[in-house]
């Protein structure tokens, strides 16, 4: 069953006819973000998403830009999940325990911050403001590092599990635990991004193990990855869009989150989920 928070949103007062005539014309003049349908075609069956630029500021203006944090998949891939603003959500296919604190924080106006699911299908955690979390089925050595940096004040940022189980947390400013067993190739570059001042921000693993680094605003360093994942990514790189969000699920299919509300999504990725980012795209909460 879909959960979904609705928001409330600060508006302003009804513009005059004229400044929406203006409005209008900016949008249908510029059409940013927007692409043709030669321009489509060449992205190989991606769908491209740019809501930014005039439309996007239009849409600040009216109170209606959503923005949007993360996309997760369940281990199955069936069921799915989108962040957005301060603790909203929509979401189908998820333990009802989960979405009952995902309501909890809602309704207590507590931040969402991140949240992940491990891969045997048992697990999830719900990271809040400023270093909370909620947890269910997570490996004894992970919830024991959790616990200590919650108890010593660091801000959690996020968690990631690998197909193996092998898990990864990162908090405060450039600082990580990971698990024994940790694939040190990604430690290693994780380290030599930290001597170079660079920011992390997350790293994220596909079904087959192949993996990337977030980092800064919209840069990544990607191992093995999709040649069209890795085409869309390096589109961002020292643009004037930042990188937000990378997610994988169990099927092979990904989402990229972009800018304040863009996204990127490979063919075939679940219609639910790309309709309700098309959705958010809107300003619809």
């Amino acid at each position: 069953m879909s959960k979904l928070i609705h928001l409330r949103f600060r508006t302003l007062a009804r513009p005059a006819l004229t400044l929406l005539m203006v409005a209008a014309v900016i949008l249908v003049t510029l059409a940013v973000g927007r692409p043709s349908a030669a321009h489509a075609s060449t992205r190989g069956g991606y769908i491209f998403r740019a809501p930014h630029g005039a439309q996007a500021s239009l849409a600040a203006a009216a109170g209606k830009v959503i923005d949007i944090k993360q996309v997760a998949f369940t281990s199955d891939g069936k069921g799915w999940i989108i962040l957005y603003d301060f603790n909203g959500y929509s979401a189908d296919g998820l333990p009802t325990e989960m979405t009952d604190k995902l309501d909890s924080y809602n309704a207590d106006g507590i931040e969402i911050k991140s949240l992940a699911f491990t891969p045997d299908g048992n697990g999830w955690i719900i990271i809040a403001a400023p270093n909370a979390f909620s947890s269910t089925g997570l490996p004894d050595t992970a919830l024991s590092s959790l616990s200590d940096l919650n108890g010593q004040g660091s801000e959690l940022m996020n968690i990631t599990f690998n197909a193996d189980g092998e898990w990864i947390i990162l908090y405060d400013t450039n600082h990580y635990e990971a698990s024994k067993n940790f694939p040190t190739d990604v430690t290693d570059k994780m380290d030599e991004l930290i001597k170079q001042l660079r920011t992390l921000k997350k790293v994220v693993f596909d079904a087959n193990g192949n993996w990337a680094i977030l980092y800064n605003e919209n840069r990544f360093f990607g191992h093995s990855l999709d040649k069209a994942l890795n085409t869309e990514l390096k589109q961002f790189q020292g643009g004037q869009f930042a990188l937000r969000d990378l997610a994988f699920s169990a099927d092979g299919t990904w989402v990229i989150l972009y800018g304040v509300n863009g996204s990127i999504w490979a063919k075939d990725t679940l219609t639910p989920l790309t309709d309700r980012l098309k959705e958010l795209n809107k300003g619809k909460a």
